[in-house]
This record gives C-alpha cells, sequence and structure tokens, in this order.
C-alpha cells in the first residue's frame, strides 16, 4: 500500500485549520457506504466496501483533525471513484492537497 499525507495549504498546517467539523461531517456524508472502523478514540478509518480498493484515515486531537491520509491501491471501481471525487471536493472546498506518500496509519 502507498499511502499519502493529504494537508492545508496554508502554512501553518493542521494547527491552524478551523473547518475539522466540516470535514469530518463531509466525510460521512462521502463515505456512507463503506465500512467504517475505529481502532482507537482518536481515529476513524473508511475502508472501500467494494473489494478494499481505497482506504481512508484520520486522527483527531479532540475533535480536530490532526492527520489525515488515503491510499488507493486500484483506480478502477466505484471506490476509486468515490474517493477521487472526495479527494477534488476536499481541495476545492477546504483547500486540503495530496502530499508525498507517508507510512501507512498505525494501527
Amino acid at each position: 500500500m502507498t499511502w499519502s499525507t493529504i494537508a492545508p495549504t496554508a502554512p501553518e498546517g493542521w494547527e491552524g485549520f478551523t473547518q475539522s467539523k466540516a470535514v469530518t461531517d463531509l466525510l460521512w456524508r462521502r463515505l456512507r457506504t463503506w465500512h467504517y472502523l475505529s481502532f482507537s478514540s482518536g481515529t476513524s478509518t473508511w475502508e472501500d466496501p467494494d473489494g478494499s480498493c481505497a482506504l481512508l484515515n484520520v486522527d483527531y486531537t479532540d475533535e480536530r483533525i490532526v492527520d489525515l491520509s488515503v491510499d488507493l491501491t486500484s483506480d478502477d471501481g466505484p471506490g476509486a471513484d468515490t474517493l477521487r471525487e472526495l479527494l477534488s471536493e476536499l481541495e476545492s472546498v477546504f483547500a486540503l492537497r495530496i502530499r508525498a506518500p507517508s507510512s501507512p496509519p498505525a494501527e
């Protein structure tokens, strides 16, 4: 798997990001048919129900996002389409962009 970080374009990064609730609400709306997993009180993970070709992971401190990462292992299928649409909306509405690949989130 190749994980990529999604982060605010502002220099202060997640520390200065004030729209965590709106992003979380968007994730729940867009990924409502995906498998939801929570390995701890500070993490949320969504897994594509159509074969696990896509995953999205969010780390929180309290209710503020401190890390958002994504893994897209296949470019085909509805899960990949959903994830691409979500990433486009995260960029256009919240100025969040995919950064260089990172390590997978800790479980």
